[in-house]
């Protein structure tokens, strides 16, 4: 008996370290695009593998495991930013709360700075649209995208196209002048 637990766990480390390392690079770079925080995302990108830890050796493996981990993700990005919001309100006076982020300190390399303003055209979108956007960049299929998302798979198309309508003059506005990245 000991053994085959003994194999199973390993059986189970197996599968796991394979889905960390064919995910984890892809999930940190959609999470620091979704959050914008490199620093959260690191944070927040071990916590889903921990979730999968949790969820293969209690429930067993995810059925989708890419559309289960960014589904995740994006759960806890999204809960980030409520707590972050509770928090800023309660320490924050109200008159300051509702103002716009102060942006960015300009930096003198180019590539930085269109970072930047990518981020802060990202922000502009309504949620859905913004990780379906990053998902659909990341590579995910539209099915995926559909699970993750909790919509129809037929809508999901639509809603890329929206979203890139939406971003190219939402760049507009934050001041992207040299065209759509």
């Amino acid at each position: 008996m000991l053994n085959l637990a003994k194999r199973l766990n390993g059986d189970t480390e197996a599968r796991f370290r394979a889905h960390y390392d064919a995910y984890h690079a892809a999930l940190h770079r959609y999470v620091c695009r979704l959050s914008g925080d490199y620093t959260a995302a690191e944070d927040l990108t071990q916590e889903v593998f921990v979730h999968l830890w949790r969820e293969m050796t209690t429930a067993g493996e995810p059925r989708l495991p890419r559309a289960w981990l960014y589904r995740v993700a994006t759960n806890l990005v999204i809960d980030r930013g409520r707590t972050l919001r509770r928090t800023l309100a309660f320490i924050l006076p109200v008159s300051t709360t509702t103002r716009e982020p102060a942006a960015p300190a300009v930096n003198a390399e180019e590539n930085v700075a269109r970072r930047q303003l990518v981020q802060r055209t990202l922000r502009r979108l309504p949620e859905p649209m913004r990780q379906c956007l990053l998902l659909h960049h990341e590579g995910i299929t539209g099915k995926e995208i559909a699970e993750i998302l909790g919509v129809k798979p037929s809508y999901v198309g639509t809603l890329v196209l929206r979203a890139h309508d939406r971003f190219k003059r939402e760049w507009e506005v934050v001041g992207g002048r040299d065209g759509v990245p």
